[in-house]
């Protein structure tokens, strides 16, 4: 018979030492059922956009309550479903269930489509209605939420480190268009990135100041802000391993956008100013102060088809759309081999989306990245993905199987890369006029 003791904290069976098992974590429909009638501040019995919105800039909102928040702020902003109100029996139903379906708004990603090199893709209107999707996971949602929040460092940089293209990851934002430009200039100049951030004292938050001379004066992260931003991934793979470097640009950004255009993004939430999308062109002016030159690789066609129908064989009145190469591949080829070396010789950003198609495995569609390199030798171009993803060919790298890829970044050959991207936005030396709006 072995003798049991309690020590504090453990228990020790002859000897060996074990950890208690950890405290309850709150599940998301316990959290509704504590918090729903402070959240819902005019008793309506239903939790708004707009309630949402400020309960995730509350600072007093922490830990699990902020997770459930963060995750109610990432569902209901996704275009992907058609949701009922959002009252306290249909979060706590909803968040102990799965398999039952609603009807998605758009066949988009997870929170909003993506504008990328200038262009905004939508789903085509002509194309057959997207299978019914599973329900919103509240609870997988809130989960994920609760991880960031309780393992994202809350120093701006990590023990001092520069900013790294590999550590960052962009979050539920619809903001590639930003996450990749930032990755480039980090990549190129980090000691630049860095010093456009200056920490206040006593929690008062960061002052910003972008390369364009715009600045503003960011509020400290909130949890549920931390949960819904992009984060710095350190060495081991842990979200917000980093310091909160890139979720307070994320925000001077969204802040200065709701400054510039208050009528289009009357929000209270920084972070959704930027979640609709944007362009690589703005976001370059807002980090270098510098004009931007296009050179374009496919433009879109409008195509008829006669026999195209709805579901009630009704013919559709819109086209499809497609795209086509925007010259001579050669030619294409020449122009983005002379326009990517010389920017990136001297020493400027540069940036390729892809459109709203078929796109190489491993590889997004209408999202941005960004161009670190070119090897005239190889003529190879090495690009990043925002996503941070890491991919790996069934079989020889190229457009059908894709390529490598590690922390976002790979290489692909000049004569693929016109075909795959969209059109590259390449940084000049010329100052922009007036202020750089996203």
């Amino acid at each position: 018979m072995r003798t049991v003791w309690a020590l504090a904290g453990s228990v020790v069976i002859a000897g060996a030492a074990f950890a208690q098992p950890p405290s309850h974590t709150p599940r998301f429909s316990e959290i509704v059922a504590e918090h729903f009638e402070s959240w819902d501040a005019d008793h309506n019995g239903r939790i708004s956009p707009t309630e949402i919105d400020r309960a995730c800039v509350n600072s007093a909102i922490r830990g699990p309550e902020a997770a459930a928040v963060a995750a109610l702020k990432r569902i209901v902003r996704s275009e992907k479903y058609e949701l009922p109100p959002l009252t306290r029996e249909f979060l706590s139903k909803s968040s102990s269930r799965t398999g039952r379906h609603s009807t998605p708004r758009s066949i988009d990603r997870e929170d909003s489509t993506e504008k990328v090199s200038g262009q905004e893709a939508h789903a085509d209107p002509a194309a057959p209605s997207p299978a019914p999707a599973p329900i919103p996971d509240f609870q997988g949602r809130y989960s994920q939420c609760l991880s960031r929040i309780e393992k994202t460092d809350r120093s701006l940089f990590r023990e001092n480190a520069p900013p790294a293209t590999d550590h960052c990851h962009q979050g539920p934002l619809g903001d590639c268009f930003f996450v990749s430009i930032v990755g480039g200039a980090v990549h190129h100049d980090p000691a630049t990135v860095r010093s456009m951030i200056t920490p206040l004292d006593g929690d008062r938050g960061y002052d910003v100041r972008f390369g364009n001379g715009r600045a503003v004066h960011v509020s400290p992260l909130t949890d549920a802000e931390v949960a819904i931003s992009s984060t710095t991934a350190d060495r081991t793979g842990h979200p917000g391993g980093e310091g909160l470097w890139l979720a307070v640009l994320e925000k001077a950004f969204g802040t200065l956008r709701i400054t510039d255009t208050p009528s289009r993004y009357s929000t209270e939430s920084a972070t959704d100013a930027i979640a609709k999308g944007g362009s690589t062109s703005s976001s370059i002016q807002l980090l270098t102060g510098h004009q931007t030159d296009r050179i374009p690789l496919k433009r879109q066609f409008r195509v008829w088809n006669p026999d195209q129908t709805d579901r009630d064989g009704k013919h559709l009145s819109s086209a499809a759309h497609t795209t086509r190469p925007a010259g001579d591949l050669e030619d294409l080829e020449k122009k983005t081999r002379a326009g990517i070396d010389r920017a990136l010789r001297a020493g400027r950003l540069v940036a390729a989306g892809t459109a709203d198609e078929k796109v190489p495995p491993g590889m997004s569609p209408k999202h941005a990245y960004a161009v670190l390199a070119f090897n005239p030798d190889t003529d190879v171009v090495t690009v990043w993905n925002p996503h941070g993803n890491a991919f790996h060919p069934r079989g020889q790298p190229g457009i059908t199987t894709g390529y490598p890829t590690k922390s976002g970044v790979f290489e692909i050959p000049v004569k693929d890369f016109v075909q795959v991207f969209n059109g590259v936005t390449l940084e000049t030396d010329r100052p922009i006029r007036g202020h750089a709006r996203g």
